[in-house]
């Protein structure tokens, strides 16, 4: 069961030139960044790390789930903060110290299901989640969310890892999926790939 949903995170995340129910798959676009300046952007943290069985890479190398949602978590925080500091990111651990302020009326983040949103078809935000979404932003940041809906590792044919994130950004105020993209980067393990990935969100702009 495992094996087959890595796979069909993986397939979902890279095949070449159409997303889900043949819909044309999400390209490789930097972040807007001169949408979000002036903005608090809330960035969900990651909650699917899919790994391709014929990497051969299991807890030894990677850690358990929760560690490998963490380091993802890691080394997005850093991109956003490094290279995109235009921006007022309200990051992961904020989120769910706003969540634990209001237990019972505030979803935790880390299962909300935004993996859902790696689907190439979805324009909007589905309810529920849209609202749980919203209820948790409007008390950290303001409209806008980043979220790494799927990050996916599989071999390389150059390199030996090659990491695939799907990233959108919805506007909350109505649910709208206002930008989509999906990075990939290449490196000698899923972290290194994972790292360049995450690079090509903060192509300089004009």
């Amino acid at each position: 069961m495992r094996t087959s949903l890595a796979a069909a995170v993986l397939l979902t995340a890279s095949c070449g030139g159409q997303g889900v129910g043949g819909a044309p798959a999400p390209e490789a676009l930097p972040l807007p960044v001169m949408t979000l300046v002036g903005h608090k952007v809330a960035v969900f943290p990651v909650t699917l790390v899919a790994v391709g069985p014929s990497l051969g890479l299991g807890e030894e190398e990677l850690g358990n789930r929760e560690a490998r949602l963490r380091r993802a978590d890691s080394l997005v925080a850093t991109t956003l903060l490094d290279l995109v500091p235009e921006v007022d990111w309200v990051l992961p651990e904020a989120l769910r110290a706003a969540a634990r302020r209001s237990p019972g009326m505030i979803g935790d983040p880390d299962r909300m299901g935004t993996a859902v949103l790696r689907n190439a078809q979805l324009e909007t935000v589905p309810f529920p989640l849209v609202s749980e979404m919203r209820n948790l932003v409007g008390i950290v940041g303001e409209r806008y969310a980043l979220v790494p809906a799927a990050v996916g590792f599989e071999p390389d044919s150059v390199a030996a890892v090659r990491a695939r994130v799907s990233v959108v950004l919805p506007d909350l105020r109505g649910g709208a999926i206002r930008w989509r993209s999906v990075v990939t980067g290449t490196g000698s393990d899923p972290w290194e790939a994972l790292a360049e990935a995450l690079a090509a969100l903060a192509v300089p702009f004009e």
